[in-house]
């Protein structure tokens, strides 16, 4: 509490939320947070998230659970489930990453607060709670919430939905390719993100793969009324916890004075769910005060959102020439500094759309960059650049007409 108020204490990286990922490098390393988050793509065996859900878990009750995730679930011979990590030699319960997490946050919360920090509530599921609150005084009255049900099942439908579409179009499962599963994992996250404010937002994954043909993008729009047919079940579920937190609070939904929830489809999911045992013109009432909080938060966020994207993309663009050097032809090196430099310009002046225009014709220029490197003689699939993104595949392998991994050796001529 500051001032009377509530405040989130921030990380030591200065952000006010930490993602639940631990990854181990191959140095033996361990990294937590953001920063395991960030290297996910290129060391998917071990990196570990969503492990919330194989706490407490028996093997023979993951199945399912452990086809959705990057890194390899295993049996110990109790049954139970253990996490493997081939970097250091080990086996980890999910319990042991939970609390890897939990430990960078009291180690942060402790340096914030300056202050040794010793206790801490956590919960592990899409969690409802009934508060009461009052001269600064939050009482919990009941939570209620299910355990096999987070936002992860929420990016899997974007990724499912993805990925079909371009099995559908090129012929080729993503799912199978590690690396851009993690790269279509962390698409859908933020395309989920931006839903809560956006009506649609585009999704562009250049150079997700290669062919004989060349490099394979994604170019697509997801709309709100999409996501909420692709999750249509998953929303069908958070009626139960609703109604047993409320049950459990002894209150109707009639007796809440304000309910927060994101996205805002939710809140319309859930008061077609409650029956609206309030009178219509409260119902209304609601439903516009969620729209009008909703719409000036938009702007403002979008326009963080697309500042950020677009000093990615400055930096990754900048990497990607000097690494590349006199491997660009000249007239097509011309082109994307120009582009470059229009964007810079336009994250100076500060237009939202401007920077977003700006920010798909440099990667226009850059995929024709990257397409002149696959034409030029001796280039490999995979070696051409992305975008504000990574580089294609960095190993010597390849792979078999059954696409089984061969070894190779190769010869770097200068």
């Amino acid at each position: 509490m500051e001032g009377g108020k509530p405040t989130i204490v921030t990380n030591v990286e200065g952000q006010r939320t930490t993602p639940s990922v631990v990854a181990y490098t191959k140095n033996g390393d361990r990294l937590v947070g953001q920063i395991a988050k960030r290297q996910a793509v290129v060391n998917p065996e071990n990196t570990f998230f969503s492990v919330k859900r194989f706490i407490g878990r028996k093997m023979s009750e993951v199945d399912e659970e452990s086809k959705q995730v990057s890194y390899k679930v295993v049996r110990d011979e109790n049954g139970n489930v253990k996490l493997e990590c081939p970097a250091i030699g080990k086996q980890f319960a999910a319990e042991e990453i939970s609390a890897q997490v939990l430990r960078k946050l009291v180690d942060d919360a402790s340096k914030f607060l300056n202050d040794k920090v010793t206790k801490a509530v956590v919960t592990l599921h899409y969690i409802y709670a009934v508060l009461e609150v009052g001269d600064g005084v939050f009482e919990v009255l009941s939570t209620s919430g299910d355990t096999h049900l987070g936002g992860d099942d929420f990016d899997k439908r974007v990724v499912d939905w993805l990925a079909g579409n371009f099995k559908r179009d090129e012929g080729i499962d993503l799912l199978k390719d590690k690396q851009a599963l993690q790269r279509l994992t962390e698409t859908a996250e933020k395309a989920k993100m931006e839903l809560s404010s956006l009506t649609q937002t585009n999704i562009s994954l250049p150079f997700i793969t290669a062919t004989a043909d060349g490099p394979k993008h994604i170019e697509t729009t997801l709309t709100r009324a999409k996501f909420e047919e692709l999750c249509s079940d998953l929303l069908d579920r958070l009626k139960t916890p609703v109604e047993n937190s409320l049950r459990d609070a002894k209150l109707a939904f009639k007796d809440l004075d304000e309910m927060k929830l994101l996205p805002l489809v939710l809140q319309f999911r859930l008061v077609s769910y409650l029956e609206i045992t309030l009178p219509s013109d409260e119902v209304e009432r609601m439903v516009s005060e969620a729209e009008k909080f909703s719409k000036e938060d938009k702007e403002k966020r979008d326009a963080i959102d697309t500042k950020n994207q677009a000093d990615s993309v400055i930096y990754q663009t900048e990497k990607q020439l000097k690494e590349l050097g006199e491997k660009v032809p000249a007239p097509v090196k011309e082109k994307v500094e120009a582009k470059l430099q229009e964007l810079k310009d336009a994250v100076a002046g500060g237009s939202t759309q401007v920077m977003k225009d700006a920010m798909a014709t440099l990667n226009q220029e850059v995929m024709q960059l990257g397409q002149s490197l696959y034409n030029q003689p001796g280039a490999a699939p995979g070696a051409g650049p992305a975008p504000g993104g990574e580089a294609g595949p960095s190993d010597s392998s390849s792979k078999g007409p059954d696409g089984d991994v061969i070894d190779a050796d190769f010869t770097d001529s200068k």
